[in-house]
């Protein structure tokens, strides 16, 4: 069997409309095999085997290798984008090793978005394997946010390798497989070895490493686990660094800023002239290959489009390409993991933000807010002004966690009984506070609200003495809470000289309503 027969059996069709389309499919909507967002190849010519209209064959690319060992040696079914990543992700460079002859792979560091659930951690298994069966990798390393985490991967490429005789032949039946003392290691009879490890800031130190399995790369929210893995891997001539995730907030540092260098290199990529062939335009005075606009990252993104409404099917099948895709493999029919009735279901029950990462893969500022920012968006009104409300503004200011921002607000409740709320300054950067302290008051003076609101226990308290000052002088009125029996305990406005009136209880209640 080729790997052409590999790829495209006869249950599955690829059209532009629809993606892949199964033989023992379903009727709903499919999720999306193509990413939305992907380092193009290099090569061109004729639509390859991969069925999405790229030129990409086995002489080009891998990942048709490692589709032949995962179907004829594992007996494991693949999903339609499955395959596509592993076509793509695999190519191979226009230049040859200057030693073997061979062509190497384009990409060092693989990078892949994608939603919950789709199978990004069972594909990691695969490639696990392949790198110590085919490839001859001498060490294949496998790290998560949590040795726990990381130990279910590897069991999962155990039991595979386990289940198929010619893998698990390769298998000495005397520490092969050690669970002892803390220690998880798959050694084969050859000596390639397939470890695991949590990502701490010390993972991996003194270790030299072929492959590196990265899962969930979201969680790392400084560069010491990162620093400590990657470079695990800096002496190996054909080292390589796979890393999948789903979208995250703002705190995943690596992931964001890799996200942002492989988006960088995508218009590069797009500009460079394709090739079937070390084409004159392609190499240079000295026959070589030009350099990889890509610097060997390699960036795979199943995602919606930022600001896609939660219940958009369109959306969802561009994040989950494995929605409502059933596959027929060498075991068998397998029904799809995802379905549209679970989705649904979760539409019901997540908050915006927790739906939109975990389901849309969209990135958020925070998994926690006070306001769906997507809705939040909507509510923009750009003829809104507080110019003629200055009788009955009530400001509130606040202070970031790390203190690097500071943001001043006025709102105003308006006739119909919505809140209009405008920005009347932010200060971003280490002296944000000091440049608030000194601005604030002149911005405060002309306006005049009816109320200043801040919350004294947060990082916003060291404006606290400034605040106070200004709410005691600058009021056209001051707010009061009274107990009607008609109307119930509600807010009045009463003259300046019921100040004294105004209990240290009544202003932290107005902040808090702020």
């Amino acid at each position: 069997m080729t790997a052409r027969d590999t790829f495209a059996p006869d249950a599955a069709r690829w059209t532009p409309e629809a993606g892949w389309i199964d033989g023992a499919g379903r009727s709903d909507v499919k999720g999306s095999t193509v990413p939305r967002i992907f380092t193009p190849p290099r090569w061109a010519g004729p639509p390859g085997p991969c069925g999405c209209g790229c030129a990409l064959r086995p002489a080009t690319s891998r990942g048709f290798e490692i589709i032949t060992f995962a179907t004829d040696v594992l007996r494991v079914a693949l999903l339609p984008w499955q395959r596509w990543w592993l076509i793509h992700a695999f190519e191979l460079s226009l230049d040859v090793h200057p030693i073997t002859g061979r062509r190497r792979l384009r990409f060092r560091t693989l990078l892949t978005l994608i939603a919950r659930q789709q199978g990004k951690s069972w594909i990691m298994r695969v490639v696990a394997l392949w790198a110590l069966y085919v490839r001859g990798a001498g060490l294949v390393l496998g790290a998560a946010q949590s040795l726990d985490i990381a130990r279910e991967a590897w069991l999962g490429a155990v039991e595979m390798a386990q289940a198929s005789p010619e893998t698990a032949a390769e298998i000495p039946a005397q520490g092969g497989v050690r669970m002892t003392n803390g220690e998880q290691c798959l050694t084969l009879s050859d000596g390639q070895r397939y470890r695991i490890t949590a990502a701490t800031r010390g993972a991996g130190r003194g270790l030299s490493v072929d492959v590196l399995l990265l899962d969930e790369l979201r969680e790392h929210r400084d560069y010491l686990a990162w620093a400590a893995l990657s470079k695990t891997t800096l002496a190996r001539p054909e080292a390589l660094i796979c890393a999948v995730s789903n979208a995250g907030d703002d705190q995943s540092v690596v992931l964001n800023d890799l996200r942002a260098r492989a988006i960088d290199a995508l218009a590069r990529c797009s500009a460079e002239p394709l090739t079937d062939r070390l084409a004159e335009q392609t190499i240079g005075g000295d026959g070589a290959a030009l350099p990889d606009p890509s610097g060997g990252l390699f960036l795979a993104e199943w995602s919606a489009p930022e600001g896609a409404p939660l219940d958009d099917p369109g959306a969802w099948r561009q994040a989950m390409p494995g929605l409502n895709i059933d596959v027929v493999g060498p075991r068998g029919w397998q029904p799809a993991p995802i379905t549209t009735e679970a989705v649904l279901g979760f539409l019901a029950t997540d908050p915006p933000n927790v739906f939109r990462t975990e389901l849309l893969c969209i990135r958020v500022g925070a998994l926690d807010t006070a306001f769906d920012p997507v809705e939040w968006a909507a509510c923009a009104d750009a003829t809104f002004s507080l110019r003629r409300a200055r009788d009955r503004i009530a400001v509130c200011v606040d202070v970031a966690l790390d203190g690097e921002h500071v943001t001043a607000c006025g709102a105003i409740r308006l006739p119909d009984g919505r809140a209009g709320v405008a920005v009347l300054g932010a200060w971003s950067g280490r002296s944000s506070v000091a440049a608030a302290e000194r601005v604030l008051p002149g911005i405060l003076t002309a306006i005049r609200p009816i109320e200043i609101g801040w919350f004294p226990s947060s990082p916003v308290g060291a404006l606290g003495p400034v605040l106070r000052n200004l709410r005691r002088t600058i009021r056209l009125v001051l707010p009061k809470v009274v107990d009607d029996p008609k109307l119930g305990r509600h807010l009045v406005t009463v003259d300046e000289s019921d100040a004294a009136k105004i209990t240290a209880a009544m202003d932290r209640e107005a902040a808090q309503g702020l």
